[in-house]
This record gives C-alpha cells, sequence and structure tokens, in this order.
C-alpha cells in the first residue's frame, strides 16, 4: 500500500491516494508535509474536517476499529476544525497561511509517529495519562514536535 500513485479527486471535495485521503482545502499543506514522513505510507491515513471534537484546532489518533490489530496494521486520523478559534478571532481553514497549515499537520504526523511504536494498551495509557496529568500532556506535545 504506497501512497505514490497520483491523487485523485471527488465529488465529496477529498483527494484520494493508495493510503491517504485529505480535504482539497489541505492539498497544498498535506502535499508539503507527507513525503517526510514515509513510514506512514504504509498505513491508512485519513485526515477530515470535524467539529464535534474537544480540545485543540488538529488532533491525530488511531482509527479505532484498527486499534488492536498489529502495529503494522494500523489505520489513523487526524480530524482538522473547519474554523480556527481564537479568543474574538474565528479564521475559515482557507484563511490559514500554508506554512502554519504545515507545521500543524506535522506536528499531527508527529503524533502518529509515536502512536506507530505503541500497542493498543499503551495508546490507551497515553489517553488516560494524556487526559489526567498536565506534565505528561506537555511532555507528549514537545515530542511530536521533534
Amino acid at each position: 500500500m504506497s501512497c505514490q500513485s497520483a491523487p485523485r479527486s471527488t465529488q465529496e471535495g477529498m483527494v484520494l491516494t493508495d493510503s491517504l485521503q485529505y480535504p482539497k482545502a489541505l492539498k497544498r499543506a498535506v502535499a508539503k508535509v507527507y513525503p517526510a514522513y514515509p513510514k506512514l505510507h504504509k498505513h491508512e491515513l485519513l485526515i477530515w474536517f470535524d467539529e464535534n471534537f474537544d480540545g485543540s484546532f488538529m488532533q491525530a489518533q488511531p482509527q479505532i476499529s484498527t486499534l488492536w490489530r498489529s502495529k503494522k496494521n494500523r489505520s489513523y486520523i487526524i480530524k482538522v476544525r473547519p474554523l480556527f478559534v481564537a479568543g474574538a478571532d474565528t479564521l475559515f481553514i482557507h484563511q490559514i497561511p500554508d506554512t502554519v497549515l504545515q507545521g500543524w499537520i506535522a506536528h499531527e504526523m508527529g503524533h502518529l509517529m509515536d502512536y506507530r511504536q505503541r500497542s493498543g494498551l499503551e495508546m490507551i495509557w497515553l489517553g488516560i495519562k494524556y487526559s489526567i496529568f498536565e506534565e505528561y500532556t506537555a511532555a507528549v506535545e514537545k515530542a511530536a514536535d521533534l
């Protein structure tokens, strides 16, 4: 399962490759960042717009239905809010500079690189500690940028 084939567009506004699916609105940013993570090319990855998750602007996670599969057979999701809200300011995704989107996507892919190494049980434990301990959360977020 390689992502080397040329993307093709669908009516739903998504771009598809062999193992990657993402919104057209993120095409430039994803095209710039994704090649830097060849180890993720072996996994199915869905990047999609979702307004219904807590916390940050983007969120990376294993697809729950694949959590108990072997590490090499897992699929991953990156959820992206279509609006970025900071205080009184609101930006639509197309108003955010590509370089900013690239940085955020790279950060989320950094999380996925970490998740590739963890068992299903380790992923659950990570989620629990991430939710409870601020110091652990800060360490996980910093590690995603390295």
